[in-house]
């Protein structure tokens, strides 16, 4: 559970998007596949997370100009996105995990060598 949370607060805090949009990003993936689709128009996207559309709208421009949504199409003023990279938290989680496992062992080395030496001064 410790771990878990630790991983948590670490991804929030190494995450550029702000945990509002990472949560709205992610939901968007999960519905798209639902759907099995690739794209997506933002009213539908707002029809379907039930949302003011004004706050989708802020929502998808700043993940454009992150780079995480990209335009890929229009039609009568509807625009057309796709979501660039679908790995972007996976990765970064399992960055994360890498560190806390690493660290761990670190840790784990020295408590045995703590151990092992407060067995030396016991039998001496």
């Amino acid at each position: 559970m410790g771990l878990k949370l630790l991983r948590e607060s670490l991804f929030r805090k190494c995450d550029e998007l702000t945990a509002k949009l990472r949560d709205f990003l992610d939901r968007v993936k999960d519905w798209l596949k639902e759907k099995g689709q690739q794209s997506f128009y933002g009213n539908e996207l707002r029809k379907y997370l039930r949302m003011e559309p004004r706050q989708v709208q802020r929502y998808i421009k700043t993940l454009v100009s992150y780079g995480y949504i990209k335009i890929s199409g229009s039609i009568k003023n509807k625009k057309e996105y796709v979501i660039d990279d679908y790995m972007s938290s996976e990765g970064l989680y399992k960055e994360i995990d890498q560190h806390i496992e690493r660290i761990m062992q670190k840790v784990w080395a020295m408590q045995e060598k703590r151990k092992a030496d407060k067995s030396k001064y016991k039998a001496a």
